[in-house]
């Protein structure tokens, strides 16, 4: 079953908030209840003792007992919920509330019953009776029966008291719920409305439609970072849009070109103006070489991005593979005039050394490549943090800002016009890229134009 994301968070936050405001109501509901409960027994027990030491003081010099009096204190116990019950000496009985009127008795207990009814249980007898003897001078003259008609006895004050925190509770609770109410309906469209909004956006994104979403004010950081992490998906959809547009547009022109060319000598051969001679054969043959290249350059790259390179790794010194691939590109630097500098430190590395060969190999030439006459060339090393550090810099005419970001995808140029004398290409950036990951290294750029050009290899010691 499906369930809107505003109601969902409304119904939590009700039941959470219903559910604290229930829990404190019954608590301080049954805290009024105990504190009330343990306050009316310490002044029934006291009534108990004050009806007791005013029946000792109705005992005459004569021997003799007051009945008048005892009357007197019988009907003001009655009131209190007491039937008082008073025995001499020997047991006899000489006084005794019930049996001087009963009628008020069973009125009284009636009504302090009715009372009391919500705070007993009235599956059980809930009378309760406290003797005690009475005594003069250290003389037993008697003793005293005090019969309660409850345990504990709210009085009329107690009970309009307890009715009215209970009232105010309720009110306090039904103004709570109303608060809870107007924040979760808050919250919940505060927490759901930009989900909602990112969700249509998402949608939006599917049919192709690049935008960036502004998050709204008062989200939580969650909320935010949901937002930013879309419009970052976004931005990289329509790079990788643009990309691909761009790989379509630099296929072709890279097909097309040896393509063109090749048709064209083949025509001018079959229609007799060009004698098929080995020089001609030989221009047909080096673009068959070029196309060759391209589609063997392709296959390499889509099996180092299928995650199907297979690694060959040997401990491997640094400093020798560096050396011996820069006794490969020197006749090509002394050609141009370009300076190769080493300072390489010498340490071992697991590697695959045929590959990691031909990432210096594809970073040297494109050195060589963009550093004019006079310039230079340095190689060199640094460790830090379990890190081997290799750093290639030329003094070459170095690389706009806005093109660095993208100098590693497939077929990018710096060059637009793609010609063939300023590039190869445009996948042996992103073939170094792929071997040096496969190693579980990095490779990073960084450049000023017209100054220099530094391209940094980080592999795992």
């Amino acid at each position: 079953m499906k369930i809107k994301l505003s109601l969902f968070l409304l119904c939590a936050f009700l039941a959470v908030a219903m559910i604290s405001i229930l829990t404190i109501s019954i608590f301080i509901n049954i805290s009024l209840k105990d504190q009330f409960t343990v306050f009316a027994i310490e002044r029934q027990d006291a009534k108990k003792q004050e009806i007791i030491d005013k029946i000792s003081l109705q005992w005459q010099d004569g021997e003799c007992w007051d009945p008048v009096k005892l009357g007197q204190i019988g009907t003001t116990a009655l009131d209190e919920g007491f039937i008082l019950r008073v025995f001499d000496e020997a047991g006899t009985p000489i006084w005794d509330t019930s049996q001087q009127d009963d009628s008020a008795c069973m009125m009284k207990k009636e009504e302090i019953c009715s009372e009391m009814a919500p705070y007993l249980d009235s599956t059980v007898d809930n009378s309760d009776s406290f003797t005690s003897s009475l005594s003069v001078n250290g003389d037993t003259i008697g003793k005293v029966e005090l019969v309660s008609f409850t345990p504990f006895y709210f009085e009329k004050d107690d009970l309009n008291f307890i009715s009215a925190v209970n009232r105010q509770i309720l009110i306090a609770a039904v103004l709570s719920v109303a608060v809870a109410i107007l924040l979760a309906v808050v919250f919940s469209r505060l927490i759901s409305l930009p989900i909602v909004i990112t969700g249509k956006f998402a949608r939006t994104i599917a049919t192709g439609k690049y935008t960036n979403l502004d998050c709204p004010r008062f989200v939580p950081a969650e909320i935010h970072s949901l937002v930013n992490s879309i419009n970052h998906v976004s931005r990289s959809l329509e790079a990788q849009e643009k990309l691909r547009r761009q790989l379509s547009a630099d296929v072709a022109h890279e097909l097309r070109t040896p393509l063109a060319s090749l048709q064209s000598h083949l025509e001018a051969m079959i229609d007799g103006v060009w004698p098929a001679d080995e020089a001609h054969l030989t221009s047909c043959h080096q673009e068959v070489i070029r196309l060759t290249r391209l589609v063997s350059g392709l296959e390499t790259l889509a099996e180092y991005e299928t995650d199907q390179m297979r690694l060959n790794k040997e401990r491997i010194s640094m400093k020798n593979l560096i050396s011996e691939t820069l006794k490969m590109m020197r006749p090509s630097a002394d050609e141009k005039g370009v300076r190769l500098i080493l300072q390489i430190e010498d340490i071992i590395l697991e590697i695959d050394e045929d590959k990691i060969k031909q990432v210096f190999i594809n970073l040297i030439s494109n050195s060589l490549k963009y550093t004019p006459e006079g310039g230079e060339v340095t190689i060199s090393s640094s460790l830090a943090d379990k890190e081997f550090y290799i750093t290639i810099e030329d003094t070459g005419i170095g690389i706009p800002p806005e093109d660095l970001p993208f100098i590693f995808e497939r077929f990018y140029r710096v060059d637009k016009s793609r010609n063939r004398i300023n590039g190869g290409s445009g996948i042996g950036l992103t073939i170094v890229k792929e071997i040096i990951e496969a190693h579980n290294g990095s490779v990073d750029v960084e450049s000023i134009p017209g100054i220099s050009t530094k391209f940094i290899i980080s592999l795992p010691i």
